[in-house]
């Protein structure tokens, strides 16, 4: 499990290593989740390639890390079940 400032940086890091061309990334390009069951979100999004996730400490950790690169402009909504603690992007 990883705190909320590790996960941040962490996502700020694969989108950033992952963009098509380096200099030209921007959230809105990229959807942002919280889930329980990251296998089965996976396959629901039908498996995209630059998928990853990590583990929060608490569903509260992932809800704000989701909320706050939703701010930032990624694709995302509500949801993620009871006790979402995966917080995932592609």
């Amino acid at each position: 499990m990883a705190t909320k400032k590790s996960i941040i940086g962490k996502i700020e890091y694969h989108i950033r290593s992952k963009s098509f061309l380096r200099n030209f990334w921007g959230y809105e390009y990229w959807t942002i989740g919280i889930t329980e069951n990251p296998k089965k979100r996976k396959t629901a999004h039908r498996r995209p390639e630059k998928w990853e996730r990590w583990k929060a400490n608490t569903a509260q950790v992932a809800r704000e890390i989701e909320k706050y690169f939703i701010d930032k402009g990624m694709k995302g909504g509500k949801g993620g079940g009871k006790n979402p603690i995966y917080v995932y992007v592609f």
